[in-house]
């Protein structure tokens, strides 16, 4: 999977980078919670994680990524500590996520894996975020004979 925080931009511009801030490791913490003892996640750009599901296929894969989705969706960022904010429900900031989907094996190389779930998260900004898509990653290449 590859999680974006919609709009993180706009949060940087309109409230400071504190507040973009506060929203990553909001996420970031939501997001360790909710994995299973065997994924993995790391950071992948500014506002976007890549979280590694071992064992699943694309409908599993689906599935994982309704959950997070599910963990994200209506979350608010709390921006009151920061000082240049408001207090109570003017310092919580609503973030969104768009979620990319991919699944492949161990005959694909992690280069067209990312531009895959790249594509998939692009797409999923690209029709109005707040959403999940998936892709399908190339064929592996054939094996080369000797």
């Amino acid at each position: 999977l590859m999680v974006s925080i919609d709009g993180l931009k706009d949060v940087n511009d309109k409230y400071g980078h504190m507040a973009g801030d506060a929203a990553i490791r909001a996420t970031a913490r939501e997001l360790r919670a909710s994995l299973r003892p065997y994924d993995a996640i790391g950071r992948y750009g500014g506002e976007a994680f890549v979280i590694i599901f071992t064992g699943c296929g694309s409908r599993s894969a689906m599935k994982q990524a309704g959950r997070f989705f599910g963990v994200l969706k209506g979350r608010k960022g709390d921006s009151s500590q920061w000082g240049k904010f408001l207090s109570g429900k003017d310092a919580a900031l609503p973030i969104l996520y768009s979620i990319g989907v991919i699944s492949g094996t161990g005959e694909h190389d992690s280069e067209t894996l990312l531009k895959s779930l790249e594509g998939a998260l692009r797409q999923a900004r690209t029709t109005g975020g707040n959403r999940i898509e998936s892709a399908t990653p190339p064929p592996p290449p054939a094996p080369r004979k000797k």
